[in-house]
């Protein structure tokens, strides 16, 4: 697919299905490679015609967002005032089916995708070193450094500037322990060789910068653009601090990612990367930074102070891509790298450390994903579906989840409808709902008071049949029964709808066999269940004339004006 005229090659297959090796599906060479393979598969727009980096893009982008069903990724060959040598590229894995083709999976259901995102991570494939890579085909240092060098978008007016860190990886190392972290983290553009990183105190990044500060050195980073889209994925998702991401992303893609050593800081990078940006970031130096539209879908954080990264050096590859994301009101693309992301995560998380039974957790992009979760589970005795919510939003996978909802296993996490039908009959506000004073929350979110350093209130509303609720012989249960038709009634309803409505031949044997089974023992028993649960005795006859018509005293009852007669 395109717009204008365009002559790049094709690579790929028609089925947008990788080729195989020795039976196993090949991981993508680059991200040109997965560029390829989307566009044979129709999944991707070729936009040959000019289009203006400045608010123009953030439009085009927007537009594909907005199309039901998703609308294709966009390649923007041609912007205004660049050569067509430099390239941006969107939306690559802004459905479900386009993060499935990034995973080479064969199916495009959310949970199937879960799935093998979590089985996959249970097992990290270490990088491995090269001695050179397309990433530093093309090598920057001191007066050489421009930044606008690419075509970095100013994606709205109502920004403090460019950002060309939007979908990317932000690369440091522990000082103590050496082990490497990859976070996704704004990257403001100031000027030439100077930008600003969106780090918030949770983070691990931030922890790095802390270590640094304490004894006065500068940190470390690289900021890696349009590597393969597996580093995205796990830097966009929170994993326990002594996790490499980069092992974790070669899991994803089932093959190691190959690192070369950077020009001038103690790093390793994605050695196919698009473009790096080596640099240090300084203790004590501030730089106001933002505003920027997030991931809340608002223009909400305002100006910060931001520690100020001075660049070193910067390498690229001949004709790089700049990989962008357009953030906003849902469903934007990085609402799914969160939800993904996130309940996979969060699965694993409860698999190895509890608590147990639960089943499945849904972060809906709809919801804004990095702050919503629905989470399904069997629970087992009083208190085990808060204990699973307070779990959840205490860890480092749920540190930005704002809202848990907990449903019980006959509830789809994923029917919106369902969820919403259980808060309404299933929870009582003043004990099923937990606020969460003084959490970390993000300033992105508008509802948190400006004043606020990165803290709110976050709540977890238990939407399950409550356990401690009386045993109701009515009922047969401690909650009420779910009212539809029974089984056996539905039984007959399939087999004459097949005969009716989808004009398949009739099974009269059968459905008289259903009729004898409802007119006799079926009715029978329903006929002794309603003598023996539709009765009242004396005591509960009285409790409930209070409940059903409360009746005052006679001596409260009102008078009409000059009556002095009680009626």
């Amino acid at each position: 697919m395109k717009i204008g005229i365009s002559h790049h090659a094709r690579l790929g297959t028609k089925s947008g299905r990788r080729r195989h090796r020795k039976g196993k599906e090949m991981a993508y060479k680059d991200l040109r490679d997965f560029i390829g393979v989307l566009e044979q598969a129709g999944e991707l727009l070729r936009i040959s015609a000019e289009v203006d980096w400045r608010y123009e893009v953030s439009g085009w982008i927007r537009k594909t967002d907005d199309m039901r069903p998703r609308g294709p990724a966009l390649l923007f060959e041609n912007l205004r005032g660049y050569s067509k040598d430099y390239r941006l590229v969107s939306g690559l894995i802004g459905s479900n089916r386009r993060f499935a083709m990034a995973l080479n999976l064969p199916f495009t259901s959310p949970l199937e995708i879960v799935g093998a995102f979590r089985d996959r991570i249970k097992a990290p494939i270490s990088p491995v070193m090269a001695s050179d890579g397309p990433c530093q085909e093309n090598i920057h240092f001191g007066e050489d450094i421009d930044l606008l060098e690419f075509p970095v978008p100013w994606w709205h007016p109502r920004d403090g500037g460019r950002f060309i860190g939007t979908w990317h990886g932000v690369i440091s190392k522990d000082l103590h322990t050496g082990i490497r972290n990859v976070g996704m983290h704004r990257v403001q553009v100031f000027d030439r060789n100077h930008t600003g990183i969106g780090m918030l105190a949770m983070a691990h990044l931030s922890h790095h910068f802390s270590q640094r500060q304490r004894i006065g050195q500068p940190l470390e980073v690289a900021i890696v653009i349009g590597a393969d889209e597996t580093v995205a994925m796990v830097a966009g998702t929170g994993f326990p601090p002594d996790a490499d991401e980069l092992a974790l992303a070669g899991a994803l893609r089932q093959e190691p990612i190959p690192l070369v050593k950077c020009k001038t800081v103690d790093l390793e990078v994605p050695a196919n990367a698009e473009i790096v940006i080596e640099g240090i970031v300084s203790p004590t130096e501030r730089h106001l930074e933002g505003p920027f539209g997030e991931w809340a879908g608002y223009h909400a954080g305002g100006v910060r102070l931001r520690p100020l990264l001075t660049v070193k050096a910067i390498t690229h590859r001949n004709q790089p891509i700049l990989r962008g994301c357009l953030l906003g009101k849902p469903v934007t693309e990085d609402q799914f790298l969160y939800s993904i992301g996130i309940m996979a995560e969060a699965l694993r998380m409860f698999e190895s450390h509890g608590p147990e039974g639960v089943l499945a957790v849904n972060c809906p992009p709809e919801g804004v994903a990095l702050a919503s979760a629905i989470v399904q589970l069997q629970p087992r005795y009083v208190g085990h579906s808060l204990n699973a919510g307070r779990t959840l939003i205490s860890s480092r996978v749920g540190s930005h989840l704002k809202t848990i909802v907990l449903v019980d296993d006959d509830i789809d996490p994923f029917d919106l409808g369902q969820v919403w039908w259980a808060i309404n009959t299933r929870v009582q506000g003043s004990r099923d709902i937990e606020v969460f004073k003084f959490s970390t929350e993000p300033r992105s979110d508008p509802s948190v008071p400006r004043q606020n350093a990165e803290f709110g209130d976050k709540i977890i509303i238990d939407a399950t049949k409550k356990l401690d609720y009386p045993y109701n012989p009515n009922y047969g249960s401690h909650w009420a029964p779910v009212c539809v038709p029974e089984a056996e009634v539905m039984d007959l309803v399939e087999l004459r709808w097949q005969s009716i409505v989808d004009q398949k031949r009739p099974e009269p044997d059968k459905e008289a066999e259903f009729r004898q089974f409802l007119d006799g023992e079926f009715e029978q028993y329903w006929k002794q269940w309603r003598a023996k649960a539709h009765v009242l005795s004396e005591e509960e006859m009285k409790a409930e004339l209070g409940r059903s018509f409360p009746m005052q005293k006679g001596d409260t009852y009102r008078r009409s004006p000059g009556d002095t007669k009680k009626r």
